[in-house]
């Protein structure tokens, strides 16, 4: 501010800001895109290798866009090929939503948004929970985990408009080689 006193509101106000979107960022959003379009294709009632096919469509999709890198492109196919091989298509999971944007009304006013990556039934608890995927290049500690209120922000506004919620699952999909 003090270099150019208009530099806020061109930057945030008139949005001239070029966006700078980082590697890791791209990779959690490619890998997301996957995933919701592998568990679209289940709820949908594809089997999971009709889903992991559709799965494949966004890596195939950003490459022909050429948007982003290459080698980021086929590494992030890579770590989301070997997390899907890993979970085998979540047998112990019923899949009820992906995707889903729900807002929670307070007010005209105040209106508090939030958008889940998997709403699932565990099939041995009949629990219905949100599932909250984290392409990270290491796995969080224990402190990490203490401070993410996002999955409980995500619990309250779920039961608030109606949704039972039990619980939650972060799910670490861990990018470091």
């Amino acid at each position: 501010w003090l270099t150019c006193r208009k530099q806020y509101h061109y930057a945030f106000v008139d949005g001239l800001t070029p966006n700078e979107v980082s590697i890791p960022l791209e990779r959690g959003t490619l890998g997301h895109e996957a995933f919701s379009r592998y568990c679209q294709c289940v709820i949908d009632g594809g089997t999971h290798e009709q889903a992991i096919r559709e799965g494949h469509t966004a890596f195939n999709e950003s490459l022909a866009a050429g948007i982003l890198p290459m080698d980021t492109v086929m590494e992030t196919k890579t770590i989301w090929d070997r997390y899907m091989a890993y979970h085998n298509g979540f047998p112990q999971w019923e899949l009820l939503g992906t995707e889903q944007r729900v807002d929670l009304v307070i007010s005209e006013e105040l209106i508090i948004p939030m958008r889940y990556d998997l709403l699932v039934r565990d099939k041995a608890s009949n629990k219905v929970l949100v599932v909250d995927f984290k392409f990270t290049y290491n796995f969080w500690s224990p402190n990490d985990h203490d401070r993410n209120v996002q999955l409980a922000k995500y619990i309250v506004i779920l039961n608030s408009v109606g949704i039972k919620c039990d619980g939650y699952i972060l799910e670490e999909v861990r990018t470091r080689k």
